[in-house]
């Protein structure tokens, strides 16, 4: 996944107005922070799982 969404200079230029222009510049942050909240939550579940490993590994073998 990539880190950071970014159009090029070309696809700037190819838009018509203003209006569209700051739409696409919009769509660019929007996509940013989600692609940041993804990486947030996918280091958050690496966190939890190695923390639930690591609970495993120094709980006691119950006995019976």
């Amino acid at each position: 996944m990539p880190e950071q969404f970014e159009w090029t200079d070309a696809e700037k230029a190819s838009t018509t107005g203003a209006e569209q222009l700051a739409m696409f510049e919009r769509l660019v942050d929007f996509v940013n922070a989600r692609l940041a909240e993804i990486k947030a939550l996918q280091t958050e579940v690496t966190d939890v799982k190695a923390d639930v490993d690591q609970i495993k590994n120094d709980s006691p073998t119950p006995s019976k």
